[in-house]
Parts: structure tokens; C-alpha cells; sequence
């Protein structure tokens, strides 16, 4: 996702020509905007390996009697909502990125659509694999509230993807339908 928002981030600073000058302040907003993402993207990255970190922990717990069985379940279950959250709040960035992305293709230098194109497909895969991640952890998570947010991210997610998939190909139009010589 970090690599999505900073292909995005460097499609906006190389767009600074006479051409994007209508489009400038718009450009200038979405690096802003990107830079914090990439910055999110990266903190949750670690945050997810911290909680992985964990998850194993609980598994490793001893399972010889029943009370340390169920004090394994509890912190499996536990362990394994604190993961999710990072994947969950990717879900967040990936829809930005891909909003970002939809407002760049019109606005960016057309020489750079393959890098914005870039973007939006890296995003696309972190939105994917964060929705793989989220439901692969929802059955052993116990907290009937914290399965339905999850599951609501991954629906978001599902449809973060779509939407990615369509500003790819109307990005990839764009770049194969331009005569030679006729990019920004």
C-alpha cells in the first residue's frame, strides 16, 4: 500500500508543467494527501508484524488442561482482533489512494499514466490481501461487534478493489488510445 501511495506521490510532483497548471492545486493536495497515507501505510506495516508477533505467542501457550485451553482461546482471540486492526484501517488508505488516483488520471501529466496505472494496481493488491487477511482471522475472533466491523472492512475492501480495477482501465484506455506524440 506505502508503494501505491508513493507511486501516486511522484506522478503528482513530476505533473508540474504548463499543462497541469489549472489542474496545480489539486495536484499539490493529492501529494499532501498521499504522503500522509504512505506514512499511515507504513506505521500500520509495522503495526501488523508487532500483532503477528503476538498472534504467534498465543498460539504457542501451553494446551495441557482446560484452564490453560481456555486461556489459550481467550488470548488467540484476542491476539488475533488486535491483528486485524491494521488490516482493517489499510482498508482506509487503500480507498483513499485509489479517490487520489481517480483525481490524478485526469490532472496528471499523461506521460506518467503508467506509473499512476502502477499505483492504483499496488493499492489493489494491498486492498485485496488486507480482505484476505481480515476474514482469515474473523473465526477466532469471539466479539460479536468487532466480527461485524470486520466484516463491513472487508466488504469495503471488495469494493476498494472494484473500483481500483476500474480507474486501472480507464487509466490503460487512456494510455493505449493516445496517438504517438499526443500524451501531456
Amino acid at each position: 500500500m506505502a508503494q501505491g501511495a508513493a507511486l501516486l506521490c511522484m506522478v503528482g510532483r513530476y505533473s508540474d508543467g504548463a499543462r497541469q497548471e489549472a489542474e496545480a492545486e489539486a495536484i499539490r493536495e493529492s501529494v499532501l494527501a498521499g504522503e500522509g497515507l504512505r506514512r499511515t501505510a507504513l506505521r500500520l506495516a509495522d503495526e501488523d508484524a508487532e500483532a503477528f508477533s503476538r498472534v504467534a505467542v498465543a498460539y504457542a501457550a501451553p494446551k495441557e488442561t482446560e484452564a490453560e485451553r481456555e486461556a489459550r482461546r481467550t488470548a488467540i482471540a484476542s491476539t488475533l482482533a488486535s491483528a486485524t486492526r491494521p488490516a482493517a484501517d489499510l482498508v482506509c488508505v487503500a480507498g483513499e489512494v485509489v479517490r487520489l488516483a481517480q483525481r490524478l488520471a485526469g490532472a496528471a501529466n499523461k506521460n506518467l499514466a503508467a506509473d499512476l496505472a502502477a499505483a492504483v494496481e499496488a493499492t489493489r493488491a494491498g486492498g485485496a490481501t488486507a480482505r484476505i487477511n481480515i476474514l482469515a482471522n474473523l473465526s477466532g475472533i469471539s466479539d460479536p461487534a468487532l466480527i461485524a466491523e470486520f466484516r463491513e472492512a472487508a466488504d469495503a475492501a471488495a469494493g476498494i478493489v472494484t473500483a481500483a480495477e476500474r480507474v486501472s482501465e480507464t487509466i490503460v484506455r487512456q494510455i493505449t488510445e493516445a496517438p504517438p506524440g499526443q500524451r501531456r
